[in-house]
């Protein structure tokens, strides 16, 4: 019995849970895995080669192992999911559409949830307990990966977004969030830099150096990463609009980094360094995730307008929409920048808004006509090949795995729990309901897991990104259903977000 089949079916017995839960833990001891590398979104770009990409220090994050209605309060423990299921009739209007006209949800951004409630704040102590497991203290980073001491510049937003989500639901005292940020920027403003110019890809979670090769070490590194420094950025921004007294650290650290070299010609621009060729410096991103990085950089004064009004080259059908795709090398094209954008830059991300309307309601189609709930993300999995970029659409193929390289993978993971809680908590109609009863199955008291693999498999790496983007979407709850680079509510109006308590 594997779970998938008691989340679709809708019910659930104590007896079920049992048998699930046994193979699942037998699962997992007959499972050794290797020591793997972190996932690299830079390989997002026409600028790899294959024989390189191995090379120490590439960032490819994520890959060592190791979980209501809006009226309704949900227990986090695995209860049955009941998702509206979709009719014959609408099923097979769907099927029988060729195309869908992309006018998606009206209220996309506004979310189901009008008040916070005990259900997010559970799922959001157990998300925060990863960041209390893995926390280095001498650098105030996290692993990327459970046990895995290595993080990107990706990574190190993903913290900062955890201690302010941390701080804003009050899992930690203000005296805690000061200690832990005070120390993560400290690290930022003294990190060794590529070359002097710009942070390295990967760094040391307990000792904040650079991961370097033996050829690398003069260069502090082999390059940088445009999309995982814009990231870190937008917290930046994000940190000083909701903690002004970090203003000035921030200014220190944007003082020493070269960010002026992240764009040229109005693109992103990634760096890598051969030991026998020389660096080599390339456009980087592709349709969302170029996007979502440039966005994050205009809030800086950095103008990479093409990266950020570009339109797509093509467009293909999945489910019966109309889906932007890329014609360059590795054309990725999964969830993950398109809700970020909305959740963290709010009525800022508007030259994503259409998109990511389009990317929710192409899973939405999905499911009305099949009954298959989909949210496709990039994550980092339990088995071989360790991470994997779902995709809504692969050159020619809809739905369809890949590893960081691009490769077709037998492994697929449709339903990202990240993704889920993103989108559960953006959309207010009966996907959104779906999505957040599926996603609620997957913590458990100490984690989340991440995901949902499509043979059933629940997908049991514990890492920072899954964590984080949903303390995020948790966060954007709290802000009251807007974006995060608004401050947070006033006194008055956070109190309407608070759960009624009971005498």
């Amino acid at each position: 019995m594997c779970l998938r089949s008691i989340l679709v079916a809708g019910t659930i017995t104590q007896a079920g849970i049992a048998i699930w839960w046994l193979a699942t833990v037998l699962a997992l001891s007959a499972t050794v895995e290797p020591e793997n590398k972190l996932g690299n979104r830079s390989q997002i770009s026409g600028g790899e080669v294959a024989e390189h990409l191995l090379d120490p220090g590439l960032n490819v994050r994520g890959i060592v192992p190791l979980t209501p209605a809006a009226s309704a309060e949900v227990s986090p423990t695995m209860e049955a999911a009941n998702p509206v299921s979709p009719t014959a009739d609408t099923a097979s209007a769907v099927a029988a559409t060729s195309v869908v006209s992309v006018a998606p949800p009206k209220r996309l951004g506004e979310g189901q949830f009008s008040q916070w409630l005990p259900q997010h704040l559970a799922m959001a102590k157990a998300a925060w307990r990863y960041f209390e497991k893995q926390y280095q203290p001498q650098t105030g980073l996290v692993n990327s990966v459970a046990g895995y001491r290595e993080a990107t510049l990706w990574d190190v937003a993903s913290v900062l977004a955890g201690n302010l989500a941390a701080l804003e639901f009050e899992l930690i005292t203000p005296a805690q969030f000061s200690r832990r940020t005070d120390t993560l920027l400290t690290t930022l403003i003294e990190l060794a830099l590529y070359d002097e110019r710009l942070p390295n890809r990967s760094y040391h979670t307990d000792s904040g150096k650079p991961v370097v090769s033996n050829l690398s070490k003069v260069r502090n590194g082999n390059g940088w990463s445009a999309l995982d420094i814009a990231r870190t950025l937008g917290w930046l921004h994000i940190l000083q609009q909701r903690q002004p007294q970090y203003a000035p650290q921030v200014a220190k650290i944007r003082a020493r980094w070269h960010t002026q070299e992240l764009v040229n010609g109005g693109e992103l621009q990634g760096a890598r360094y051969y030991s026998k060729s020389g660096e080599r410096r390339y456009q980087e991103g592709r349709i969302g995730y170029e996007q979502y990085a440039a966005l994050a950089l205009s809030l800086w004064g950095l103008t990479p307008n093409k990266a950020l009004h570009r339109q797509a080259s093509k467009r293909v059908s999945v489910a019966g929409v109309s889906l932007p795709v890329d014609i360059r090398p590795r054309p990725f094209l999964t969830s993950d920048p398109f809700y970020l954008a909305m959740l963290e830059f709010g009525q800022q991300a508007q030259p994503l808004r259409f998109e990511t309307e389009a990317i929710y309601l192409a899973q939405k189609q999905h499911y009305l006509a099949s009954g298959e709930i989909h949210c496709f993300g990039e994550d980092a999995i339990s088995w071989p090949p360790w991470f994997l970029y779902n995709n809504l659409h692969f050159f020619e193929h809809g739905w369809h795995s890949t590893d960081y390289r691009g490769s077709s993978s037998k492994q697929s993971q449709p339903l990202s729990a990240k993704c889920a809680v993103a989108f559960g908590v953006l959309g207010s109609d009966e996907f959104a309901t779906a999505l957040w009863q599926q996603a609620s199955q997957l913590y458990r008291d100490k984690g989340w897991y991440s995901g949902v693999m499509a043979d059933g498999r629940v997908n049991t790496s514990s890492n920072l990104n899954t964590n984080a983007v949903i303390l995020t979407a948790l966060l954007y709850v709290h802000n009251g259903n807007r974006g995060l680079l608004l401050p947070p509510l006033t006194a008055t109006a956070a109190l309407a977000q608070q759960p009624a308590t009971v005498d």
